[in-house]
């Protein structure tokens, strides 16, 4: 199932990943912002090393997080873990030098940055098309609120049709409201799955480029390890072949010759049917050839 077909099954979830991402988001987007810069400015001290690599450990933690979730809620693809293996017997100093050598990891960071700032913009509008899509309900009673505490206060809609030039009052007030959010309703789904597009593509790019490049490397080094071991086995087939048929044909054959060439001095009668047998031999052994260099082709 891709992306587009989960989203459109899932339109829920999809609203509630735009919704409670962002503030997950920030927490780790203020965190990292800060421990970097204190890691680097520490490290000459020794003591911002392990700031600076807990930084980037959180940062990992999150970007784990978001394919997790991308996996099982979005249901996009499985990748290879993108990250730089630990090697057997490595020393801590060896696993830091890693970590900060990784390229993922830089690319986990950028992923925190801009999936904050993305998220601002989806947060926003999610919000904001909730609240027109709310409209249809919440409209109306806002309007006999006011009705009913006898507020002469004009609302929103009252002032959006003053803009056009239109009569306001309490029926065209709700009139709007309903309008506007059978609109909103109408495009919500569209506009929801934008968002969470938007949102997941930022995670896709910066955080399953390297693994999906990974998988593909290691498909095409699984298909050439196939290869090589078809043709090992086709080269050995055609070995035992050309041992089993031919060859002993030609073995065969130059025995017969010198049993003729014996038998042709004292019974010449008995060296002609040897060689007529070597003959048809012969005919036997070039159609077998015929044969496997058909099979080689």
């Amino acid at each position: 199932m891709n992306q587009n077909q989960d989203l459109r099954n899932g339109l829920g979830q999809a609203i509630a990943y735009l919704l409670l991402g962002w503030p997950v988001r920030l927490i780790v987007f203020i965190l990292v912002t800060v421990l970097i810069p204190l890691g680097i400015g520490l490290s000459v001290l020794w003591v911002g090393i392990p700031i600076f690599a807990g930084a980037l450990l959180l940062a990992r933690v999150a970007a784990q997080s978001e394919r997790s979730l991308l996996r099982t809620v979005f249901h996009g693809e499985a990748v290879i873990p993108p990250y730089q293996r630990r090697q057997p017997d490595e020393s801590w100093l060896r696993s830091v030098k890693r970590l900060f050598t990784d390229p993922q990891s830089w690319l986990d960071v950028a992923w925190v940055w801009l999936a904050f700032f993305v998220g601002i913009f989806t947060w926003s509008a999610t919000v904001v098309w909730l609240a027109l899509c709310s409209a249809i309900v919440l409209g109306p009673i806002g309007v006999l609120i006011n009705i009913a505490l006898g507020s002469g206060g004009v609302g929103a809609a009252g002032l959006l049709l003053g803009l056009f030039g239109l009569p306001a009052g309490p029926f065209a007030e709700i009139v709007v409201h309903v309008v506007v959010g059978i609109g909103a309703l109408c495009a919500a789904p569209q506009v929801f799955r934008g968002l969470a597009r938007l949102q997941t593509g930022v995670g896709e790019l910066l955080l399953n480029t390297r693994g999906l490049d990974a998988m593909v490397l290691a498909q095409l080094r699984d298909s050439r390890s196939s290869a090589h071991r078809a043709e090992a086995a086709s080269l050995r087939r055609l070995e035992r072949d050309i041992h089993d048929g031919p060859q002993q044909r030609l073995v065969r054959i130059n025995m017969d010759l010198a049993r003729a060439r014996r038998q042709v001095a004292q019974h010449p009668e008995r060296a002609d049917e040897i060689l007529q047998a070597a003959m048809a031999q012969t005919q036997e052994t070039l159609a077998e050839l015929r044969q496997l260099s058909r099979g080689i082709a």
